[in-house]
């Protein structure tokens, strides 16, 4: 059986507190664009091709700026499709701390060009790059999303305000 956002809750009642949080936080927004279905196909088409999709950030509404967290699609001989699931993601393949809920994601951003981690004083940062118009054409293969686009980023959008 598949794990479920409340499986990461020690209790009913700090599951529903948390919900209530989602749903104060929702009012901001007037137009959704994303339901749990689409969020799990989304993310298997993401892992399930990572020379395409190196870079992508989850950005959430948690705070007042939104939180990121990275998926790390870079991971090897993972069988990502067991840490997406009906309702959320887990934190095994991204750099969140706890599970993320698809209700709580406010876009998805897919970058043309990131900087690399510091790997120490030798070793100089590496730039990396995606073509995020062939992201948004693989993408666009499995459903109707919608999309902004600059020549710097791409964004899957679940919410506009």
């Amino acid at each position: 059986m598949s794990k479920t956002y409340r499986d990461f809750f020690l209790t009913e009642d700090a599951f529903l507190k948390e919900n209530e949080r989602f749903d104060k936080c929702k009012r901001k927004f007037t137009c959704q664009f994303m339901n749990n279905a689409k969020w799990r196909k989304v993310f298997c088409a993401i892992f399930s091709n990572p020379n395409l999709i190196q870079h992508c950030e989850v950005v959430t509404f948690c705070g007042g700026s939104g939180c990121a967290v990275l998926l790390l699609t870079e991971l090897q001989n993972v069988n990502f499709e067991e840490f997406i699931y009906s309702d959320c993601i887990d934190e095994q393949i991204t750099t969140e701390e706890y599970a993320t809920s698809y209700r709580a994601i406010e876009y998805l951003e897919f970058r043309k060009t990131w900087v690399g981690e510091h790997i120490g004083k030798l070793v100089p940062r590496k730039t990396y790059e995606q073509d995020i118009e062939q992201i948004q054409s693989f993408l666009s293969e499995i459903g109707q999303f919608e999309w902004d686009l600059s020549e710097n980023y791409l964004r899957l959008i679940a919410y506009r305000q």
